[in-house]
């Protein structure tokens, strides 16, 4: 009896994860960096930060996709965007992508007529998925190691690992979310620099990916060890959930201007806070219960933007 109560304790997260988790659904956003290494001892690390959201419908070819859309890493406003490509599932559980303008990307620029296979699925441990890499005539093979689960916000998705490739990083795909390196990694390749996903948020999770503890970096401001960052604006924003109010403590500074943002993408509020004794108070109760995000910025070019919870 013991024997069968642990086997089912193991095999829970599998059963769990009967249910399947798409990647590609409207208002996915996928926010991730690209870090190069110092160069000299004493050196700073270069960041670039790349953020991607779906959002709409398109067709291509008599081929039905979601559209896909660059936004700049530290804007959260809807109309700061630009189209970058479509995407799209079939019920094989494969991911597609119509390239158009990938950063660092080996495959380099269609004309969005030739679709790549980003991700698939359904595959199981020994199958091979095939990968375009510039150093190679041909693509490169990565085997399936193992398959786990990872629990996200509660909830316990599947895991794909791979093989470790001397010619690529560790792939490691996660169901609904993608490649922990980003959501483009399966194209994109690595020399004297390392991808890493920041977080992933859709109209239901807000999910950080657990690997960048080591590096104490956040969603928003990719604080990897040792980055130059002159204009990072340092506050304690409480209580957080809110109900009435949020204070935002901040030192030094007269004013501030504030911009809060829904779990949509538009811009709910613009205000410009003063001063109280180092306290800047937002009143929240016209705000509706739900996830907000604000951005602030000072006359001195300083920012910076995070999450609360309204309830």
């Amino acid at each position: 009896m013991k024997k069968v109560l642990l086997s089912l304790i193991l095999l829970l997260p599998f059963i769990v994860n009967a249910q399947y988790f798409p990647l590609v659904k409207d208002g996915g956003i996928w926010r991730q960096a690209d870090v190069h290494l110092p160069l000299m001892p004493g050196d700073f690390w270069l960041v670039y930060k790349y953020q991607y959201k779906i959002k709409g419908d398109t067709t291509i070819n008599g081929v039905d996709y979601k559209k896909l859309y660059s936004m700049n890493y530290d804007s959260l406003l809807i109309e700061n965007v630009e189209y970058f490509g479509a995407i799209r599932e079939d019920s094989f559980k494969r991911v597609y992508y119509l390239d158009n303008n990938l950063p660092n990307s080996p495959i380099g620029n269609n004309n969005d007529s030739t679709e790549v296979l980003l991700y698939d699925f359904s595959l199981i441990v020994g199958d091979t998925f095939l990968l375009p890499y510039p150093f190679y005539s041909s693509d490169t093979i990565q085997i399936v190691e193992s398959i786990d689960s990872a629990l996200v916000e509660g909830q316990w998705r599947k895991r794909i690992n791979f093989q470790q490739n001397m010619s690529i990083s560790n792939k490691i795909w996660v169901e609904g979310i993608g490649d922990l390196k980003g959501i483009f990694f399966p194209l994109l390749f690595e020399f004297e620099n390392y991808w890493t996903l920041t977080c992933y948020e859709d109209s239901s999770i807000f999910w950080t990916n657990p690997e960048l503890t080591q590096y104490g970096s956040s969603c928003f401001g990719v604080g990897i060890k040792n980055q130059r960052n002159t204009n990072k604006l340092t506050l304690n924003v409480y209580p957080n959930p809110c109900s009435n109010y949020i204070e935002f403590n901040i030192n030094g500074k007269q004013e501030i201007n504030l911009s809060i943002i829904n779990s949509l993408g538009n811009k709910v509020c613009t205000k410009t806070l003063k001063n109280s004794n180092g306290i800047f108070i937002f009143n929240t109760q016209e705000l509706a219960s739900g996830i907000y995000y604000y951005i602030i910025t000072t006359e001195q070019n300083q920012s910076s933007s995070g999450k609360f919870i309204k309830i």
